[in-house]
């Protein structure tokens, strides 16, 4: 019995070690950055607020577009329109606009989306976009 025991505790602590090596670095940001640009359009997908999804935010984010182009410029539209032309630069996970003083966080960049950060009266905003083209 004690041999079984011995045995199954074996095959649990073999189990855990080959899961961990299988899986990505904890640090997201990381992992999420790796081989991906901000250079496309983006379309708003979800908002949330210090964690928790804010719902009004989120239905607001959802009518926006966004282009940011190699050249450093990017535009935003609203339901088609153009609305906004600025200039950008994406330092690491810095992410600043030249009329837009807040700054920004970008903790995840992959192919498909991209998240943008920000802290706005005291509380972390999250702004969650999908790669259109």
């Amino acid at each position: 019995m004690m041999l079984a025991l011995v045995g199954i505790i074996g095959a649990c602590s073999n189990a855990n070690s080959n899961t961990k090596t299988d899986l990505p670095s904890d640090n997201k940001s990381e992992v999420k950055q790796e081989n991906a640009s901000i250079v496309g359009k983006w379309k708003g997908v979800r908002a949330t607020e210090d964690g928790e999804l804010d719902e009004q935010w989120t239905k607001l984010l959802q009518y926006y577009t966004c282009e940011f182009k190699e050249d450093g410029t990017v535009i935003w539209w609203t339901e088609g329109i153009e609305y906004d032309k600025d200039t950008y630069t994406l330092e690491g996970n810095n992410l600043t606009f030249k009329n837009d003083k807040r700054k920004y966080t970008v903790p995840t960049l992959t192919k498909k989306n991209f998240v943008r950060e920000s802290i706005r009266g005291g509380h972390t905003l999250a702004e969650e976009f999908e790669r259109i083209e």
